[in-house]
């Protein structure tokens, strides 16, 4: 792998990450090394997901919430750094 596509050691937040588009991001995110936290309104999809990305050996935190909402994304950040420690 090319060293410009080496994320071992990142942590990648990715919103919509149990839908198509933000699940295919999930998982090339994934396959370049970052582990992950995932957002998205659905849990099962995202959990899913978060299986996925495991078993390329990653870590993937899943969060169930409103990007939409302010209160909602100052609750998430908060557990996105608490389960990962930091985003990068």
């Amino acid at each position: 792998m090319h060293p410009f596509y080496d994320l071992n050691g990142k942590v990648a937040l990715v919103t919509g990450g149990g839908g198509d588009i933000g699940g295919a991001s999930a998982m090339a995110l994934a396959r370049a090394g970052a582990d992950l936290i995932l957002v998205d309104l659905r849990p099962e999809p995202s959990d899913e997901r978060a299986m996925a990305v495991r078993a390329l050996g990653r870590r993937c935190h899943v969060l169930i919430g409103d990007c939409a909402d302010d209160a909602v994304v100052r609750s998430l950040a908060a557990e996105a750094l608490a389960a990962l420690g930091h985003v990068d």
